[in-house]
């Protein structure tokens, strides 16, 4: 159970439909992982859960992550940046199979793999 909800957290989708002017290592965390549930899902998995705040902020502990997590979307809607939070696991999980779903489908030449990135994120 525990690496479902870990695994959930890792849907790395969006950073390949979003076209970003150059590579900044905090959008590239935040578009890389995505949240689920709140305090009481937290308090069960030790943070797993809240994976954009862990990953912007691994030395603070995962009790800070439920108050810091709406500083970080405040932010990122101001900055335009997607910040992908769902109200369950069991959404995240969907997302997450979707996801390897299309990564498993994607073209093998990479121009071709380009254009589709291109057509999806439009």
């Amino acid at each position: 159970a525990a690496a479902a909800a870990a695994a959930a957290c890792y849907c790395g989708c969006q950073v390949l439909y979003t076209p970003l002017p150059e590579r900044d290592w905090a959008v590239q965390q935040v578009l890389a992982s995505a949240n689920w549930g709140g305090v009481v899902g937290n308090f069960f998995t030790g943070g797993l859960n809240l994976q954009i705040e862990h990953h912007l902020f691994p030395a603070i502990s995962f009790v800070h992550y439920p108050a810091i997590a709406r500083i970080v979307a405040e932010e990122c809607a101001a900055a335009g940046v997607r910040y992908v939070h769902y109200q369950t696991l069991g959404g995240a999980l969907v997302r997450f199979v979707t996801c390897l779903r299309e990564l498993g489908s994607a073209p093998d030449d990479a121009a071709a793999g380009a254009a589709a990135l291109k057509v999806k994120a439009a």
